[in-house]
């Protein structure tokens, strides 16, 4: 309920987000708190967004948002670090198997 009434209030709704997000302890919120540059762990471990999130009154939109650019901002993160070790991410399930 507190989301819905703070919805004007980002600061607030922040309390809530390591209750709706795994891994989301907080937010770093750009200037006046009009946007999401990063997400931030429960021990300080910062991961800037691919794309800012515009925060707005309607709180269930930007959280919408939040989410579809945290799972890609993860994506992206994991196919590069993927390509820097040398892994193929098509391939590498089939060869794990074949080692058991």
């Amino acid at each position: 309920m507190e989301i819905l009434g703070q919805a004007k209030n980002p600061t607030v709704i922040q309390l809530h987000l390591k209750k709706l997000f795994a891994g989301i302890h907080k937010v770093a919120f750009g200037a006046n708190n009009a946007e999401i540059k990063a997400m931030i762990s429960s021990v300080g471990e910062q991961v800037p967004l691919s794309q800012p999130i515009q925060v707005g009154d309607e709180v269930e939109l930007w959280l919408g948002d939040l989410e579809k650019v945290m799972r890609i901002t993860l994506d992206g993160i994991l196919q590069e670090t993927l390509k820097k070790s040398g892994l193929d991410i098509n391939n590498t399930p089939s060869q794990i198997c074949q080692l058991a």
